[in-house]
């Protein structure tokens, strides 16, 4: 940092320091984002993803409907994602690049990346709100492409494959699914071959609660006899009887 003072200066001399002000140089302009990415989720949006960048603050995302430009600047964001969702069915193709900004400036564009957005809506849906170990749950998958029909619905946990839908209606029943928590996707493709990846859907199963409901004694003779009903998370009503010698 820097510090400055300013005087007036004639034949009769010097006159006081003004004021003192700080001052800082600027930093280097910060580096280029690399490694951008887009994906044309549910619906029409796109999700961003680069690098960070050395030295960004900032970064300026531009859109453009031709390979190289002129690009818009659509938005900008402090990180290094970003959610499009400003798509429209009637452009065929979106090209992006990222730029990254500081005090000192702007850097040069990224790279360019595209997306082609075929599906107008892919959502995922359930059919209860709960579920208890060991569950079954019911999905079903609601596609509607830009053009053409849906060929087939993939339905992952995670990034495992439960099962592939080839013909209306996409539903796929998991069954004798355990207690847990679950990330479930669908990957819809139409009959042109384009994909689109549904939003996450979340699923909890809960465990099943096991609880003592019966107790009863009774004395036969010298022995007094113990018979118990309890409900356990893998069986019901399970009787137990005990004799005790007196």
């Amino acid at each position: 940092m820097y510090c400055y003072v300013v005087s007036a200066v004639n034949l009769a001399g010097e006159g006081p320091n003004s004021v003192e002000v700080d001052a800082k140089p600027l930093p280097p302009l910060p580096a280029t984002p690399a490694n951008l990415t887009a994906i044309n989720g549910d619906t029409l949006m796109a999700s961003l993803s680069c690098t960070a960048a050395a030295g960004a603050a900032s970064y300026n995302v531009k859109r453009a409907t031709t390979p190289g430009g002129p690009y818009t600047v659509i938005g900008s964001s402090v990180s290094t994602n970003y959610v499009d969702s400003t798509l429209t069915e009637k452009v065929n193709t979106y090209y992006y690049v990222v730029s990254a900004v500081n005090l000192a400036g702007e850097s040069p564009n990224s790279a360019e990346v595209s997306i082609k957005p075929s599906f107008l809506l892919n959502y995922l849906t359930k059919d209860t709100e709960s579920y208890t170990a060991p569950a079954q749950i019911s999905l079903h998958a609601i596609t509607l492409p830009k053009s053409g029909s849906t060929s087939k619905v993939q339905f992952f946990n995670g990034t495992t494959l439960l099962a592939t839908v080839t013909q209306d209606p996409f539903t796929y029943v998991w069954k004798n699914v355990p207690a847990g928590t679950y990330a479930l996707t669908d990957i819809a493709t139409d009959s042109a071959g384009n994909t689109s990846t549904s939003e996450k859907l979340v699923i909890t199963v809960n465990a099943p609660a096991g609880q003592m409901i019966n107790f009863q004694s009774s004395i036969n003779g010298n022995s007094m006899v113990q018979h118990r009903s309890m409900t356990m998370p893998d069986r019901v009503g399970t009787a137990i009887d005990q004799t005790i010698d007196q």
